[in-house]
């Protein structure tokens, strides 16, 4: 049975009732077991795209933390007939209906979409702003019945302690990322960010590493890594927080989107 939601802050603040979220994976960004081992028997392996999925979780949150954003955790549902392959499509005109009714402009987004019941999206609103980032149930209900044809959401506030995002983040990573609910696809908002995740990233682990070639490799490339992964993930983390980090004896800067190496 899968693991209830867990405690979050609701829209007055209050907790909500819920249990603890499933004991969060190995604290490496990429380089992890990706497995998961069901009731002692079954060793699942991760792709590829769950491995990027864990890997975008930890770093989105990590910078929207660091950044003054307010998070949203949402549920969007597809009723008995409707069409989940317009799922993103039919976020995407919420999302623009948050900025035109609700004056939310800029409202970031990480997306899980899985294959419970008849589809799902699993999403984290992010919105930096002075007012409270608040956004009716039943206002969403309304509009997504609107534009989807289903009526079932659901939202809650994320609460603003690194206890409250931690579990959150981690939750995800578990039981969306992990493939416990019939992972899909996972997608953000990569154009609307003020730091160039994806890039950045692999940028961050060129620098710790050298290229060579290998005919046995798959591509006739491999990489080894120079400094520890663990090294790397402190900087890179760093990086998201501060805009600045040390990555071996190499000061890195963020400026505009992209990391840029100072000496």
């Amino acid at each position: 049975m899968n693991d209830p939601l867990v405690i979050v802050a609701n829209e007055a603040g209050a907790a909500e009732v819920g249990a603890s979220a499933p004991a969060p994976p190995a604290s490496s960004l990429d380089n992890i077991d990706h497995s998961r081992t069901n009731r002692g028997t079954t060793k699942v392996e991760w792709s590829k795209a769950q491995k990027r999925c864990f890997q975008r979780v930890r770093s989105l949150f990590t910078y929207w933390s660091t950044h003054d954003y307010q998070l949203l955790w949402v549920m969007l549902s597809t009723a008995p007939g409707g069409d989940r392959s317009k799922l993103a499509y039919h976020h995407k005109r919420i999302r623009q209906q948050l900025e035109r009714k609700l004056g939310y402009k800029g409202v970031q987004m990480f997306q899980v979409e899985t294959s419970e019941g008849h589809g799902v999206l699993h999403i984290v609103w992010a919105w930096r702003g002075d007012q409270t980032f608040y956004v009716p149930q039943d206002w969403l209900s309304t509009e997504w019945e609107r534009i989807h044809g289903a009526k079932i959401v659901w939202v809650s506030r994320i609460g603003g302690s690194k206890k409250d995002r931690d579990k959150v983040g981690r939750y995800m990573i578990a039981q969306y990322c992990g493939g416990q609910s019939g992972f899909v696809r996972f997608s953000w908002s990569w154009w609307s960010m003020d730091v160039a995740v994806s890039k950045n990233w692999e940028s961050l682990k060129r620098l710790a590493s050298v290229s060579f070639s290998d005919e046995t490799a798959r591509w006739h490339w491999r990489r080894e890594y120079i400094l520890p992964m663990s090294e790397v993930i402190t900087a890179w983390e760093s990086l998201l927080t501060d805009g600045e980090t040390m990555l071996g004896e190499t000061l890195i800067e963020l400026r505009g989107r992209l990391v840029v190496e100072v000496f």
